[in-house]
């Protein structure tokens, strides 16, 4: 079975302000593009950056004003959000926008989740977590009245706005040195799909060849988004790794992307 991939815009919450971010979306999906991420971060990655919105206030402005694919980069159930919250804030936006809105989350980085105070857990515990949340939102999902005392606490919970399917749930990764065995099972175990976060040449090599090595002998699953940042190295390497027929048979996947690649200049301005 041939992986596909779609190529999107990464609104980046720790870098921009989100009304230029807004501006820069409809500025994307005006250049070709079909999808967004959006990061979720508390804090941002350097003090520098200067930015760090709510990102959840901001994806309804996004479905209002595009018709984009979109979804979040990346919350961790389990610390700073309860899977619950997640659970009815993902399934509001797939009844606002059906067919649009999709779910990646990860095991979080103590960057932007202790800021609750908890002991930090170990990255085996943090995945467990993530499992455990993400049985909590799928049964939530279904409409099921969920209480569980495990890694999680949730007691009687149950939504009672619910879309008629729920929203792809997918797994997130930074780059191929994390393509490890037991989390190539792990994420191809649980999720419909991976999000990739990178920048740069490097990013453009896990893109082409670490995806389709990551999902063989999976559950069946394929990535449905691949959202990269809008930096000049990545449009570089897209370009060339492209030009030189990287995203043919021979890597497995198929690129959706927009027809002209200049395009992607357009949608990097910076404040």
């Amino acid at each position: 079975m041939k992986t596909t991939g779609t190529v999107g815009y990464a609104a980046m919450f720790e870098q921009f302000h989100p009304t230029d971010l807004l501006k820069w979306c409809r500025q994307a999906e005006e250049s070709g593009f079909t999808s967004v991420m959006a990061s979720d971060h508390f804090h941002p990655w350097t003090p520098e950056q200067g930015q760090s919105a709510f990102v959840w206030s901001w994806l309804g402005s996004l479905g209002a004003t595009t018709s984009l694919r979109f979804g979040t980069g990346v919350p961790p159930p389990g610390f700073r959000y309860h899977p619950a919250i997640i659970a009815q804030a993902a399934a509001t936006l797939v009844e606002m926008f059906p067919g649009r809105f999709w779910l990646a989350i990860g095991s979080g980085e103590a960057l932007n989740e202790a800021i609750t105070g908890e002991p930090w857990p170990v990255k085996a515990e943090r995945n467990a977590r993530l499992q455990e949340c993400a049985e909590v939102m799928r049964a939530l999902w279904r409409g099921d009245t969920v209480t569980r005392r495990g890694r999680v606490t949730v007691q009687d919970a149950r939504l009672y706005t619910l879309p008629e399917s729920s929203p792809p749930l997918f797994g997130a990764a930074f780059f191929a040195a994390f393509f490890a065995d037991f989390l190539a099972a792990f994420l191809a175990a649980f999720f419909a799909g991976v999000v990739f976060f990178a920048a740069g040449a490097f990013f453009a090599a896990a893109v082409f060849f670490a995806a389709p090595a990551f999902f063989a002998g999976g559950a069946g699953s394929s990535p449905r988004a691949f959202l990269a940042r809008s930096t000049d190295a990545f449009r570089a390497a897209i370009r060339s790794t492209a030009a030189a027929g990287a995203s043919s048979a021979s890597s497995g996947w198929t690129i959706s992307r927009p027809s002209t690649l200049a395009s992607m200049t357009s949608c990097s301005a910076a404040r």
